[in-house]
């Protein structure tokens, strides 16, 4: 597994590319009284993909998140497209409480309280420039999680941490339909394949005879006449072929139905399965099964020819469901040289963005509580202070008010744990009280010594088992 800020590449195929160098982050100076290595010390790495602009793309951060980034994906700010070269892609990925707590993250959409699944902030560069996503462009992400809940959406922040974040613009998770899906094909070409597959089918001289003896059906006689006058050739046997595709290409359990079909069939089958790989279809650039069918027509001589090929949009759309895609994302992000990510995550969300910038992966929190004003009393000194709810993933930033941090509507008897930080002479100092939203404040706070280590810890003890 790649360790911090160090970066898998995978490229639209699959295979694995070299992995770009570690980058340092970009580090936001935060309200501290003096800047020394906690400012460093705290944040979230930067990770920096190196990509290029005309193929298709599929980054791996280290906390879990995917991120397709199709070909020609950016622009310059002002709207003229990049010049030919390489774009710097940066990720910052915020899932576990200690990295919002520490990075002044808060859940927060408006005046209604969030529950996050992760959060992350993307930014691209190019010749020097801050580039933005085209208007037509979409990134697909993939935010990791041990358990799915319901009612997740992608916001877009609004603001900076420093000066607190709004989370707007809800957008749902995507829904899988046939504008995104690209069919398979085959590398050479159609009329190559279908070379491939008539000319690994040898019909022997006795099956021959026997296809001219085998009776038909009124229907099928007028199936096989429909045939024969539409392609010109005298149809003898009709053998429809339906298989998946694979994600690698290759091509997986043929069934065979037909007219006179019988003894065709295992050798239809055969010649199928020894065909080489297939370009496999792409749901927003990511190679996803499908279901692809054709028709091999026989005359009385034992000739067969390929007709009437294509993707079955509506059986493999059927059978693309969120957690399928998701596999087939992942598997395309995983390199033979690279080990799955270590987050523990048994599900994930996808999500199609139109911009960089601040995301998160959040649901509304409703509660029937009434809302008030919790106080925090910390004195005159510089204290950051949030609270961390007990019954979900929802993290809140306070607003300092003389020698109070207040926290505007909030839920009242929601079970949190207040969590202030102070920096003291160059020592970390903090303070941790459980407690219930009221209208009464919190007090007596008692602060001690930590290190980042043990103030990380202290933090995650805060996590909610799942």
């Amino acid at each position: 597994m790649p360790g911090p800020g160090e970066i898998s590449r995978v490229n639209r195929y699959g295979r694995a590319a070299r992995p770009a160098t570690t980058a340092t982050a970009a580090i936001t100076v935060q309200d501290f009284e003096t800047v020394d290595s906690w400012q460093l010390e705290r944040q979230v790495p930067t990770q920096v993909f190196v990509i290029r602009t005309d193929r298709d793309t599929v980054l791996r951060g280290t906390g879990g998140t995917l991120i397709g980034v199709p070909a020609q994906a950016f622009r310059r700010p002002d709207g003229r497209p990049l010049v030919a070269g390489p774009v710097e892609v940066s990720l910052r990925e915020f899932y576990s409480l200690a990295e919002i707590v520490l990075n002044q993250l808060s859940t927060r959409s408006g005046e209604q309280l969030l529950e996050t699944a992760g959060m992350l902030h993307l930014a691209a560069r190019a010749q020097g420039q801050d580039c933005a996503l085209r208007d037509s462009a979409r990134l697909l992400l993939r935010f990791p999680t041990r358990q799915e809940k319901p009612g997740m959406q992608l916001f877009r922040g609004v603001g900076s941490p420093e000066q607190g974040l709004n989370w707007q613009a809800p957008t749902p998770p995507m829904i899988f339909n046939r504008i995104h899906i690209s069919p398979p094909h085959f590398k050479r070409g159609q009329s190559i394949a279908r070379r491939e597959i008539t000319s690994r089918i040898q019909v022997g001289r006795e099956l021959q005879q026997r296809l001219s003896r085998m009776r038909v059906t009124r229907p099928e006689r007028q199936e096989l006449r429909r045939l024969s006058g539409n392609t010109g050739l005298r149809v003898r046997a009709v053998a429809h072929a339906q298989f998946t595709i694979s994600p690698g290409g290759q091509v997986l359990g043929p069934s065979i139905t037909g007219i006179s079909v019988a003894e065709l069939a295992p050798l239809v089958e055969k010649a199928l399965k020894a065909m080489p790989r297939w370009e496999p279809a792409r749901y927003q650039n990511i190679a996803v099964p499908s279901i692809y069918q054709l028709t091999v027509l026989f005359t009385p001589t034992g000739q067969a020819a390929v007709r009437y090929e294509g993707l079955n949009e509506d059986k493999t759309l059927a059978q693309l469901s969120a957690k399928s895609f998701a596999q087939s994302f992942e598997q395309q992000a995983t390199a033979s040289t690279v080990t799955q990510f270590s987050t523990g995550a048994v599900s994930s969300y996808l999500f199609s963005a139109a911009a960089l910038g601040w995301i998160n992966c959040d649901r509304f929190l409703n509660s029937s509580q009434p809302l008030v004003t919790f106080a925090v009393n910390t004195g005159a000194d510089n204290t950051e202070v949030s609270l961390v709810f007990a019954k979900q993933r929802s993290v809140l930033r306070g607003q300092t008010k003389g020698q109070q941090t207040l926290f505007y509507n909030v839920p009242a008897q929601e079970p949190v744990t207040v969590v202030a930080l102070k920096r003291v002479g160059g020592t970390t100092l903090l303070a941790t009280q459980a407690t219930t939203l009221s209208t009464r404040p919190a007090q007596s706070l008692v602060f001690r010594p930590v290190s980042l280590a043990v103030l990380k810890e202290e933090i995650g003890r805060l996590e909610k088992a799942e």
